[in-house]
């Protein structure tokens, strides 16, 4: 499991095991994201840096859960 802040919000990223072989499930300041394929936690969590960026740039377009100290 990775868990970081960026830019004031909170990323966990936990490597699913069993049945959900090759998913991680990302969280959003606590509120779930759902699974995204594959199996480096590192580079998904990376990867959320971007929709952070979107998220703060544009607030309009995505649930309040993205935005810095929710």
């Amino acid at each position: 499991m990775t868990t970081t802040t960026y830019r004031g919000v909170k990323i966990k990223v936990k490597k699913l095991r069993g049945t959900g072989w090759g998913y991680c499930e990302v969280s959003i300041n606590g509120v779930s994201q759902g699974r995204e394929m594959g199996s480096d936690e590192q580079k998904l969590t990376d990867r959320q840096h971007g929709y952070i960026d979107m998220a703060i740039a544009e607030p309009d377009r995505f649930p309040e859960c993205w935005q810095p100290k929710h």
